[in-house]
């Protein structure tokens, strides 16, 4: 893609504290403890018509580029925890049938996913890690978060070129595996790469899974907002 790349990053984990703007982007940080769980009484709500937050750029959302797949390979900086990987395809594949959005596993890379990685010339576009809070600058200064996902703009226009999440492994191995009941490691995965394709927190619909806080679930299946926020982001 042509233009300058870094004129602006969104970062986005669980519970937004403050919002400004930079380069025409809406820029938002978050930061609540991703292992910290409420349960909602049921049933968990959602609205089509009260979407997550969506970055724009002259009205328009900033998405991927529907041209080509998007790339993605996970860190050795940290070992990545048992079932880390087929949790992370899996949500990729949920995404990717909603949204119509194309992705494809690049292997693994021994860097750090923190703010000042960039995807290689040829290489990944997204990088995923498990790495420890002390580790990872991207959870600099301290913020209660234990996962934060951050997406790299393109100055030139409302296209996304580059992504890092990174999820404590010590918060994340709390979680119960899969996507089923409870508050799960598929929930908190889910939650985080919807932020990758540029979708940001739900404030008020606990049944979305880009609701701003983790919480025990029947499934963790998109609710109404997610998919209509995935839709506006996505190629079909």
């Amino acid at each position: 893609m042509a233009g300058r790349r870094g004129a602006a990053r969104f970062a986005i984990a669980t519970l937004a504290v403050g919002v400004g703007t930079l380069a025409g982007f809406a820029v938002v940080r978050e930061h609540t403890p991703a292992h910290t769980t409420a349960t909602p009484k049921p049933p968990l709500r959602s609205s089509p018509t009260d979407t997550p937050w969506v970055a724009t750029w002259h009205n328009e959302p900033v998405r991927w580029s529907c041209g080509t797949p998007i790339t993605w390979a996970v860190s050795t900086a940290a070992p990545i925890p048992s079932g880390g990987l087929t949790t992370v395809r899996q949500a990729f594949k949920r995404i990717a049938t909603t949204s119509g959005l194309r992705f494809a596993y690049d292997g693994s890379l021994p860097a750090v996913p923190g703010p000042g990685w960039r995807p290689p010339r040829g290489g990944p576009e997204v990088l995923i890690g498990w790495i420890p809070r002390s580790a990872n600058p991207i959870f600099a200064p301290p913020a209660p978060t234990d996962a934060l996902a951050m997406a790299e703009d393109l100055s030139t226009g409302p296209r996304l070129v580059g992504a890092v999440v990174d999820y404590s492994p010590q918060a994340y191995r709390k979680l119960q595996r899969g996507f089923g009941r409870g508050t799960t490691q598929g929930a908190l995965v889910l939650h985080e790469l919807m932020h990758v394709v540029g979708v940001g927190d739900q404030t008020r619909w606990p049944g979305d899974l880009s609701f701003g806080q983790l919480i025990a679930r029947p499934t963790a299946t998109f609710g109404a907002g997610d998919l209509a926020a995935l839709r506006r982001l996505g190629c079909q």
